[in-house]
């Protein structure tokens, strides 16, 4: 087979196909809402003809790479924005989000959905400390706080209020109190500090 080398091919878009003409492969531009430039996009498809892998860029600089499931809905992403020197990574199932982890000039956060799509558990971290709750049906249970000055554990009933409190500050010390309807019914050390 005699081959030849072009050194250049200006087009749009660059379709692949397999021996049947089905489409496997796509590279090209398209245009995007919101942005001056087409933006460069590279598609990869599965067996079926469904969208499998989907790359793009912006001309800010922000791009994402999404893969998707046998049924065309995303299942993993990741996703970077010029703007904000960010980033995210998403995991769906069956396209309910079900964790989310992120990034900024501030600090970073993970999200877990539960399989009824709420939040379960909520990580982040910030310039000045962080947080961790965790939920039951979309309520938090446990929630602990930490920053600079010292830090905080809750339990937190079922009605949404404060059952337990534990709490550190900066000087060493700490409280343990517990509440029944706002009113604390027991603390430690007993006078407090």
């Amino acid at each position: 087979m005699e081959r030849t080398v072009v050194s250049e091919i200006v087009c749009q878009k660059i379709r692949l196909v397999d021996s049947q003409g089905d489409t496997v492969a796509v590279l090209g531009t398209e245009e995007t809402e919101g942005t001056e430039s087409p933006t460069p996009i590279f598609q990869m498809y599965n067996a079926e003809g469904l969208a499998a892998l989907e790359l793009s860029v912006d001309s800010q600089g922000a791009g994402s790479v999404v893969v998707f499931n046998k049924h065309e809905k995303p299942a993993v992403a990741v996703q970077v924005d010029s703007d904000e020197d960010s980033g995210e990574i998403s995991v769906w199932r069956d396209g309910e989000i079900m964790a989310r982890v992120t990034s900024d000039a501030d600090g970073g956060s993970i999200r877990v959905h539960s399989t009824k799509g709420v939040f379960a558990v909520d990580v982040y971290a910030d310039t000045d400390g962080g947080n961790l709750a965790v939920r039951g049906d979309g309520e938090t249970a446990v929630h602990i706080y930490s920053d600079n000055e010292g830090g905080q554990v809750a339990l937190i009933n079922k009605d949404g209020h404060d059952a337990v409190l534990a709490g550190a500050d900066a000087d060493g010390g700490g409280t343990v109190l517990t509440l029944e309807d706002g009113n604390v019914t027991s603390r430690m050390p007993r006078g407090g500090r």
